[in-house]
């Protein structure tokens, strides 16, 4: 693995360039008695990439090092925090989505479950009422309502039975 906070500071610290290559052979001069310091100029002499498959591999390599310059170096470690900067505000974003889908299924197997309970009730519900309406037998007498409001008690089967309630009697049958 790369060692990115090496690199950086590497970058950082190297010559801002302008860095070229070119199919001479440059030869490096600085100050002789204080080796290490930056070079002051080049001498170009005859091409020696021209000459062998050495100076060819040299020149590619060289193409290669003023390609992979300070800047260039440092614009692809911001890049690469920058990609892993929205890489990890996707992952939030995906987390969070996720943690609410699971939430929402949470909530619908809650409601899945209330449903069918609510379900079972009214069924029994339904139940009883069938049983309690077979035990009251016919009705006595109707609760009618007329096109005015008007309410009046009908001891026979009113015609228009949606406007009427049937009354039964209710009978304390003693079970003893």
């Amino acid at each position: 693995m790369v060692d990115e906070q090496k690199l950086r500071q590497l970058a950082e610290a190297a010559t801002p360039g302008p860095w070229v290559t070119g199919n001479t052979d440059p030869l490096l001069f600085g100050s002789p008695r204080n080796p290490g310091t930056e070079p002051i100029g080049f001498v170009y002499g005859p091409s020696f990439a021209e000459r062998s498959e050495l100076g060819r591999k040299a020149l590619s390599t060289s193409e290669y090092i003023a390609t992979a310059n300070p800047a260039a170096i440092l614009s692809l470690l911001d890049e690469l925090q920058s990609l892993r900067n929205d890489r990890d505000s996707w992952a939030d974003q995906c987390s969070q989505r996720v943690a609410d889908a699971v939430d929402a299924l949470e909530k619908l197997e809650a409601m899945t479950q209330e449903r069918t309970a609510w379900r079972v009730t009214a069924e029994n519900a339904e139940e009883e009422l069938a049983a309690l309406k077979a035990s009251l037998g016919e009705p006595l007498a109707w609760l009618s309502v007329d096109s005015i409001g008007e309410r009046y008690l009908c001891f026979s089967k009113p015609l228009d039975r949606d406007h009427a309630a049937p009354l039964y009697a209710l009978t304390n049958k003693d079970p003893s």
